[in-house]
């Protein structure tokens, strides 16, 4: 009796063991799945991470880019201006050098008209009456207002 009584201990611890090894082997099997499942996401996350560093890069190279291309588009903005501002100097050079130039005209045609009209009429000193300073030149109000001004002078 004491042997069967031992075999039946060993039969039940056995049968213990067994199922423990069963449940062992179940939750071995949920771990492999489970760390098979976060070795896959790992790696869905190393290719979405190696994803994300290559559009950083890419979006450096594009910023990057960009600064190159705004610094280029200042410089040829500032050597724009500069010649602007050049430009708009000569401009205005030329302009007081018109100015100047229609003066002198002026007076020359006033001149002429007035030599023409003394030899014509032989009265200098009534020309001279008619030539007020209204007929004489002004700053710059356009050479054929002059021209204009000058040729209807009355006749003596």
């Amino acid at each position: 009796m004491n042997r069967k009584l031992h075999q039946q201990t060993l039969q039940g611890r056995i049968a213990e063991l067994e199922s423990e090894l069963k449940q062992t082997k179940c939750e071995n099997v949920e771990l492999e799945q489970s760390l098979d499942q976060a070795r896959k996401h790992s790696s869905e996350q190393s290719e979405k991470i190696s994803e994300l560093k290559i559009s950083e890069i890419r979006a450096n190279d594009a910023v990057t880019e960009l600064q190159k291309q705004l610094h280029e588009t200042n410089e040829l903005l500032s050597t724009t201006k500069r010649e602007l501002n050049e430009t708009r100097q000569r401009l205005s050079d030329v302009d007081e050098r018109l100015s100047l130039t229609e003066q002198e005209f002026t007076n020359f045609l006033l001149r002429n008209l007035h030599s023409n009209e003394l030899q014509a009429s032989g009265n200098s000193e009534q020309l001279r009456r008619e030539l007020t300073p209204q007929h004489q030149p002004t700053t710059r109000p356009g050479l054929l207002t002059h021209v204009y001004t000058y040729t209807h002078i009355p006749a003596l």
